[in-house]
C-alpha cells in the first residue's frame, strides 16, 4: 500500500494545566511527560487543518515487518494512552512519535478496539474541563487518526498466556496480527512483558529514542 503524506493533525490546546492524565485501566492510564523541544527531540510535531481524505489500512505485505532486527521497531501498534497523550499534549514525545509517522519514518498501526478506547476517554467530561478541548475539536482529531495511523482491518487473534491484565490482550493481538515489532504504550501491565513473541514493548520516549538512534546511522 502507498503512503501518502498526512497533513491531518489537531489544532494545538493552549491549556495544559497538567503532565499527567489519570484514566481509568481500560484507557491506559499511564501518560507521558511532554518533551522539551529542545532537550528531548530532535523531532517536531505536524500542524494542520481538519480535512480527512482516506482511511488507511493494514496491507497484507508491510516492507518495514520484513526488515533487518534493527529496523523492525519502526513498525508498530500505538496505544491509546499514548494516542490520548499526543491528543493532551502537542508538544509531548506521543505526538512527536505520532509526527513521525505523519512524515514516514515509522509505520504505526491501531486496531478499532483502540481507537475507541481512544474515543471513550476524550469524550470525558472531567477530561474536557481539564484539558479546556471542545468535543468537536476532539472528534476532528479523532477522524484524522483514521488518515495518520493504518487501521488493522483483519479479525484479531484470541491471545493465550499474554498480559497480566487481560484486558490488554487486544493491544498483543493487534501487533502480531499487523506484523508490528514494536508495541509503543504507557500502560504498566504491557511494560512488564518486556518482549511478546519477539514484539517489543516500550514506552513513547524509549521508542523515540531508538528511531533517533536508527535514523542518525
Amino acid at each position: 500500500m502507498k503512503r501518502r503524506s498526512s497533513d491531518c493533525a489537531g489544532p494545538p490546546r493552549s491549556h495544559c494545566r497538567s503532565t499527567f492524565v489519570k484514566l481509568p485501566k481500560s484507557m491506559m492510564a499511564t501518560i507521558s511527560k511532554p518533551a522539551s523541544p529542545t532537550t528531548e527531540s530532535s523531532f517536531a510535531p505536524l500542524r494542520s487543518g481538519p480535512d480527512i481524505q482516506a482511511v488507511r489500512t493494514t496491507p497484507s505485505f508491510n516492507p518495514w515487518s520484513m526488515g533487518c532486527e534493527e529496523t523492525m521497531p519502526k513498525n508498530a501498534v500505538i496505544d491509546a494512552s499514548v494516542l490520548v497523550s499526543a491528543f493532551l499534549f502537542p508538544e509531548s514525545i506521543p505526538a512527536q512519535v505520532l509526527a513521525l509517522g505523519d512524515q514516514g519514518m515509522c509505520a504505526l498501526h491501531a486496531s478499532e478496539i483502540l481507537i475507541e478506547e481512544v474515543r471513550r476517554a476524550l469524550q470525558k467530561p472531567k477530561l474536557i474541563r481539564n484539558y479546556a478541548y471542545s468535543t468537536h475539536e476532539a472528534e476532528t482529531w479523532m477522524l484524522s487518526l483514521r488518515d495518520r495511523l493504518f487501521i488493522i482491518e483483519h479479525p484479531l487473534p484470541i491471545i493465550e498466556n499474554g498480559c497480566r491484565d487481560p484486558d490488554d490482550d487486544h493491544v498483543l493481538a493487534a501487533a502480531k496480527v499487523s506484523g508490528a515489532r514494536a508495541i509503543i504504550t504507557g500502560d504498566l501491565d504491557l511494560l512488564s512483558l518486556g518482549t511478546f513473541q519477539d514484539i517489543e514493548i516500550m514506552n513513547p520516549r524509549h521508542y523515540l529514542k531508538r528511531l533517533e538512534t536508527l535514523t542518525a546511522k
